[in-house]
């Protein structure tokens, strides 16, 4: 097992920190939110059930407790996404470096300095540990992908151990997983374009209804009163 940079290790706990912060907060928000309303709506003079500040507090604070999970597998997702558009890419350079007759490793190597993008970054952190380590540059992106959660980090290193290192295959293998990747993402892209739209009519729908209501309630009433 590779040793974990104490930077990371110092990075990373400073995120749980500010996790755990933002979970009390919420959790306090929701906790004090009810039994405030309902200060206010006696002292103007209204009431409510005495149940309402109890049950309330409750449900709103183990709500806003969760949201800060629903935030990070959020962004742990739209992450994944964005690294796979950029694994695209990497891919790509891979091949163009191994039609220029670069050795495997550089190939793998090079593409992963020209930027700093963080899946730039974590693929050339791998690849130099695997270096450092005398261990093949494949099984170093099948751990990553595991660690990320990217299976299609899994599957190419996967097919390319089998392949081997012959040009050849290892160049078919490459644009494959190229063209399967790219196929994936527009399908997905295609799929999240019509599902917001889809989307789009609730709101729109209701905005037509309130309009409509608007301008046709005083119609309505005087034709009622009239009748």
């Amino acid at each position: 097992m590779l040793a974990i940079p104490r930077t990371d290790l110092a990075l990373l706990a400073r995120l749980v920190e500010r996790f755990m912060l933002d979970k009390l907060a919420l959790f306090v928000t929701g906790f004090v939110v009810p039994p405030l309303f309902s200060a206010l709506v006696v002292l103007a003079g209204g009431s409510l059930p005495w149940t309402f500040p109890l049950v309330g507090a409750l449900v709103l604070a183990v709500v806003l407790w969760l949201v800060p999970d629903w935030n990070v597998r959020s962004q742990a997702r739209q992450r994944r996404r964005d690294f796979r558009y950029a694994f695209t890419s990497y891919l790509q350079l891979v091949v163009l470096e191994r039609e220029a007759g670069a050795a495997l490793n550089a190939a793998l190597e090079n593409p992963a300095k020209i930027t700093e993008g963080w899946p730039f970054q974590r693929i050339h952190q791998a690849l130099t540990r695997a270096r450092h380590g005398q261990e093949q540059p494949w099984r170093a992106l099948s751990r990553l992908g595991e660690e990320i959660g990217v299976r299609d980090l899994i599957d190419l290193a996967h097919t390319a151990e089998i392949a081997g290192n012959e040009g050849a295959k290892m160049h078919d293998v490459l644009v494959a997983k190229i063209s399967s990747m790219r196929h994936e993402a527009s399908a997905a892209a295609r799929a999240e374009a019509n599902s917001r739209t889809t989307a789009m009519w609730v709101p729109t729908s209701l905005l037509m209804l309130g309009f409509v209501i608007l301008v046709g309630f005083p119609f309505f009433s005087k034709l009622l009163a009239s009748g």
